[in-house]
């Protein structure tokens, strides 16, 4: 929880260091234990949701990264999580919940979690996580794989809906002529007779995201 932000026991309005826009909150005062690596609440005022899926330790090329390093692995996660907010416009400051997955996750790996994690909050340029939940899990996708984060972020009505090419191809379902990866040949079972949602504040987007 971020005392700074959150004065004692009083309500307040102020530049949300974690959402990067007006946020009003209730301090938990001194009833929950100080922890410096994440906030213990975000308020949100934004109107677009923005849901990041897992991301794991997985370089720009494909390759592995941090193999066998537990840090490394929940470093290179979160700052993946950066790389797709970017492609959609938005940052980590507009992040308002974390999910972290650790495999085998025991107390003597949780200074390597930490350690990773206050890498990334450094190059990420932030002062802290937004509010995170840790999990451990007996594994994940692939056996190398030590750690995975999603995230879930708020952004304001007036950002660009697509201000990537990435996004463009998203939305149209084409790149260079061939049909998205993310793009369903014929709707979900069950789906085929439901109309399309109306038009809202809230939309969803599928990216096309290379691991």
């Amino acid at each position: 929880m971020c005392r700074t932000a959150f004065p004692r026991g009083a309500p307040v309005a102020h530049r949300c260091p974690i959402l990067g826009r007006s946020a009003g909150a209730r301090s938990g005062g001194e009833k929950l234990p100080k922890v410096d690596l994440y906030r213990q609440v975000s308020v949100a005022t934004g109107t677009k949701l923005v849901f990041v899926a897992g991301q794991v330790a997985r370089d720009a090329g494909g390759g592995r990264a941090g193999e066998g390093d537990y840090a490394a692995q929940v470093e290179q996660c979160s700052l993946n999580v950066g790389i797709v907010l970017a492609e959609v416009g938005a940052s980590f400051d507009d992040v308002a919940k974390l999910t972290v997955y650790v495999v085998e996750l025991t107390p003597d790996k949780m200074p390597l979690f930490v350690e990773g994690a206050a890498r990334a909050v450094a190059k990420l340029g932030v002062t802290a996580f937004p509010p995170l939940t840790g999990v451990g899990v007996a594994a994940l996708a692939e056996p190398d794989m030590l750690a995975e984060v999603e995230a879930t972020a708020v952004v304001d009505s007036t950002q660009d809906d697509d201000p990537s090419p990435t996004a463009q191809e998203g939305r149209s379902g084409r790149s260079g002529g061939e049909p998205s990866l993310l793009t369903p040949r014929s709707p979900p079972p069950g789906c085929a007779d439901r109309a399309p949602p109306p038009p809202g504040p809230v939309r969803c987007r599928w990216l096309p995201t290379a691991h």
